[in-house]
């Protein structure tokens, strides 16, 4: 997997770092691309949104705060091919 992300200039990454770790946490085993669909923490809320299966998916998830998004990030990945 390759992602990339960033956040917002006026938010300190102390704040969103625990909230991604939190929802790295819950990642679902049927879908294991970065978080769950959603996970709220307090004031936060994190979305995640997928394509695709193990073999080739993409997506992007976002952190909002009180409604705002702070946080965003999109991630490509799949399987390597191994052939010979």
């Amino acid at each position: 997997m390759v992602y990339y992300g960033s956040i917002d200039e006026d938010v300190s990454p102390d704040l969103i770092y625990p909230i991604l770790q939190k929802a790295l946490r819950q990642m679902p085993e049927d879908a294991p691309f970065r978080g769950p669909k959603e996970m709220i923490e307090g004031e936060y809320i994190y979305r995640n949104n997928w394509k695709g299966t193990i073999q080739s998916f993409s997506g992007n998830e976002i952190i909002l705060k009180n409604g705002k998004e702070i946080y965003r990030a999109t991630y490509n990945g799949g399987l390597v091919d191994r052939k010979r």
